[in-house]
């Protein structure tokens, strides 16, 4: 009975990452769009389109699309007011809501995480997309916003409660075999 109550108990501790993994879609049919505004004359810029090609080869769920500045001087200007971004920098990216501006590799590593964490999404909202329509883009960064920085947070939670639930399991399990051994020498 006690076993019973026992492994019912960790099922139940379990099911939120169970769960959690059988939600996780990767058959969702739409792709992720990475948008690059760029300069010719722009060594990070290249070093970054070239990364970004690699890494489709990857990741064939990643569109790339690519806005010289002088010719979308425009475009850039709204996407940055909407994303309340002042650094006129490039290469500027923007993926859903989120922005990143250079590239190195922190930028690389904050992008793949970007990247990753927007494919687990359902459904996202493209800012860049919603300014080229001239949409409202208010609840599209609401939608979005810190998609990949929670995805770390409840990464973290989901490892912490495995954890956790080992380790009791091992205490049980430990203080079972002890009272076990206590029995046996009396």
């Amino acid at each position: 009975m006690k076993k019973k109550i026992l492994m019912f108990f960790i099922m139940f501790l379990c099911l939120p990452i169970i769960t959690k993994a059988l939600a996780t879609n990767s058959s969702v049919d739409y792709s992720i769009n990475v948008n690059v505004f760029y300069e010719d004359d722009c060594k990070d810029c290249t070093k970054l389109k070239n990364w970004l090609a690699n890494y489709k080869k990857d990741d064939n769920r990643v569109n790339v699309n690519s806005f010289n500045i002088k010719s979308n001087k425009k475009l850039s200007s709204k996407v940055r007011d909407a994303l309340n971004i002042r650094n006129n920098k490039t290469p500027f990216i923007v993926i859903g809501s989120n922005s990143f501006v250079g590239f190195n590799d922190k930028v690389k590593d904050e992008l793949t995480k970007a990247i990753k964490a927007y494919e687990d999404e359902d459904e996202y909202c493209d800012v860049v997309l919603k300014v080229k329509t001239n949409s409202d883009v208010k609840d599209c960064i609401s939608m979005n916003k810190g998609i990949y920085k929670q995805k770390n947070n409840n990464l973290m939670v989901m490892m912490v409660s495995f954890v956790s639930v080992c380790l009791v399991i091992i205490l049980f399990m430990f203080s079972k075999r002890n009272k076990d051994i206590k029995k046996k020498a009396k």
